[in-house]
């Protein structure tokens, strides 16, 4: 059995903000892994935890995988496929496929995502643009 508790989570994220530059697409981002093989922590979902610190604007990124955010903390804008939407603790919004996403922070926010990039790996077929 693996867990993450999201204590350690955050934790490591703030860590990640001290002492590693930040990702202008998708601010401090964990992976969650299985310690055992490297490999995404389920073998078919991608799990992610993001801390985009106040007043980041995320730079335009898209990918083939639909991904699914689901607020922890904070509040913010996204702009997902030219559609924008406002978010705060507990929301969950949908990037689907190939949308292009860009991600505002109003305050310091944490945010879940899963997505079917771990399957669309394996079969090679995972794509990503950044810019």
């Amino acid at each position: 059995m693996i867990n993450y508790p999201y204590r350690r989570a955050r934790k490591m994220l703030e860590s990640m903000r001290a002492h590693r530059s930040i990702d202008p697409y998708h601010g401090h981002m964990l992976k969650y892994l299985d310690p055992l093989t490297g490999d995404w922590a389920m073998p078919t979902l991608a799990t992610n935890m993001c801390l985009l610190p106040a007043g980041l604007t995320t730079k335009p990124y898209r990918t083939t995988a639909t991904t699914v955010f689901i607020v922890v903390e904070g509040k913010g804008t996204s702009r997902i496929g030219g559609v924008e939407m406002d978010w705060s603790e507990h929301d969950v919004f949908v990037a689907p496929a190939w949308a292009v996403q860009e991600h505002d922070a109003l305050k310091d926010s944490v945010i879940f995502s899963y997505s079917d990039r771990a399957v669309q790996e394996k079969l090679n077929i995972w794509r990503e643009m950044r810019g």
